[in-house]
């Protein structure tokens, strides 16, 4: 029983953050302020405010565990991935050569 009702929790904190970042995309499409915020809150997942996020979604993570292997440190565990998600964010509004990657005009 303890085992379904963790499984409920682990699935409602993955797919949340992942829905409320598609319905901003509706709502407010290509605002660089809301991709930095939601990009910070919800690290890799709030790369899905863009399209092509999955890919970018999947390198912040793997940065994460490859930090958490590392380093055995909960704080920057949490910190670089913080920090380095809006960076990547920003990189993918304004570098033209990623936008011409994923396919994006603006």
């Amino acid at each position: 029983m303890q085992d379904v009702f963790f499984l409920y929790i682990v699935c409602a904190i993955t797919l949340i953050p992942v829905w409320i970042t598609l319905i901003l995309r509706k709502f407010f499409p290509n605002k660089l302020w809301l991709g930095l915020i939601v990009s910070f809150v919800f690290n890799g997942f709030g790369h899905f405010y863009r399209k092509g996020g999955f890919v970018y979604c999947l390198v912040i993570l793997l940065i994460q565990a490859l930090i958490m292997i590392q380093t055995e440190n909960e704080e920057i565990f949490f910190i670089i991935p913080m920090l380095l998600s809006p960076l990547i964010m920003f990189a993918r509004f304004r570098l033209p050569a990623i936008n011409n990657i994923e396919g994006n005009s603006s």
